[in-house]
């Protein structure tokens, strides 16, 4: 491991197996450049060490939502509207057929 500006770099204990002379070697190579010059190694330990932190704190707060119980009542002026709104399209209907 050694120190870096906004964290802790080290060795990651994977590797891949290539023929010697292949030319997905240069491939290769490009992206693992790309994945450490843009340090989303780094922000991908970030994330998971916040989540191992957020799994492991017991004491959050969980949101206690109201339950409402909703019935016919509740929902009878919607109904009105629907029902409006299919004698509407009827009587379009009616009147595009006539």
């Amino acid at each position: 491991m050694w120190e870096l500006e906004d964290g802790v770099g080290g060795k990651l204990d994977s590797f891949l197996f290539t023929t010697k002379g292949s030319t997905t070697l240069k491939y290769i190579n490009d992206v693992i450049d790309h994945i450490v010059e843009t340090e989303i190694d780094m922000q991908f330990q970030k994330r998971c060490v916040h989540s191992v932190k957020l799994a492991k704190s017991e004491n959050i707060s969980k949101v206690v939502y109201p339950y409402i119980y909703i019935n016919v009542t509740h929902m009878q002026a919607m109904f009105y509207i629907l029902l409006l709104a299919y004698a509407l399209a009827v009587v379009c209907m009616v009147k595009e057929i006539t």
